[in-house]
């Protein structure tokens, strides 16, 4: 979650104002932008109806068929406008991979430009934010391997969306066949899976590896003089509660294991 003064959007699906404590509900903005597009508003008019009534002062914006568009861009962007008070930041499209467009927008430049282009056609706003009338910037200190000009990942055309689903169809699922003819199932180039064919780290796993790593420190911190210098294995409550915590946080309930299951569980004399 990314927080400019008065105003933070997270990952969760909500729009939070910190200085009111009020919350809105993506859906909620979705249903005010389809309303503003119905009066024929265009995408930067409906931008620059947000950021003042959020009171935000600057955002950046990636666009999602970018298969390049990375978090770590939009957080470069936040830091530059911090150190420059740039009014238009802008992805170097001759020097960087087309399909990582990352641009930074003060509010007020662009209000400035709603009130005064003579065009509804928007398709590259760049344009508008010319040097003449703007602090307009290249964006900074973005990493090498983003460096390749050479490279187009974006989903403008069907042609894209063919191309890139048979590059992903090929990535996750490769059979070959042995001279014995048994056949192995190569998924995601033998890479590891959970990166190369899903969706890697999702908050909805990661959060319950924190609360691990976070509830084993605040052990050790309280249990440091009985500990021996050793490895330690993450104590079974801590585990249960997070198991716990995590099922009620989802709405789901599940049944108590009998003594007679628990017996099962823990022996290796019954079943096989």
């Amino acid at each position: 979650m990314k927080l400019k003064k008065n105003i933070a959007i997270s990952e969760s699906g909500f729009i939070f104002d910190p200085t009111s404590g009020d919350s809105f509900s993506l859906n909620e903005v979705g249903l005010e932008i389809l309303e503003l597009l119905r009066e024929d508003k265009t995408i930067e008019e409906i931008s620059s109806y947000f950021t003042e009534k959020y009171d935000i002062d600057f955002f950046v914006t990636a666009d999602a068929d970018d298969l390049f568009c990375d978090p770590e861009l939009i957080d470069l962007a936040f830091d530059q406008y911090d150190r420059t008070k740039a009014d238009f930041i802008e992805w170097d499209q001759d020097n960087f991979i087309c399909g990582a467009f990352t641009y930074g927008i003060c509010s007020d430049a662009l209000r400035f430009v709603c009130e005064n282009k003579q065009t509804n056609n928007t398709e590259m706003m760049w344009v508008f934010f010319d040097k003449n009338h703007f602090k307009k910037e290249k964006l900074q200190n973005v990493p090498k391997i983003f460096m390749r000009p050479e490279i187009r990942a974006t989903l403008d055309y069907e042609e894209d969306f063919e191309f890139f689903k048979k590059i992903y169809s090929y990535m996750e699922n490769k059979e070959f066949t042995l001279k014995d003819g048994r056949r192995i199932n190569v998924l995601g180039e033998g890479r590891l899976i959970n990166l190369a064919a899903a969706e890697g780290h999702p908050s909805s796993v990661m959060d319950m590896s924190f609360a691990n790593q976070a509830l084993s420190i605040e052990f050790m911190v309280k249990n440091k003089k009985p500990l021996a210098k050793q490895v330690y294995p993450v104590p079974e409550k801590i585990d249960k509660q997070i198991a716990k915590e995590k099922l009620a946080a989802m709405g789901t309930k599940i049944d108590r294991l009998t003594a007679e299951q628990k017996q099962y569980l823990a022996s290796w004399n019954i079943g096989t």
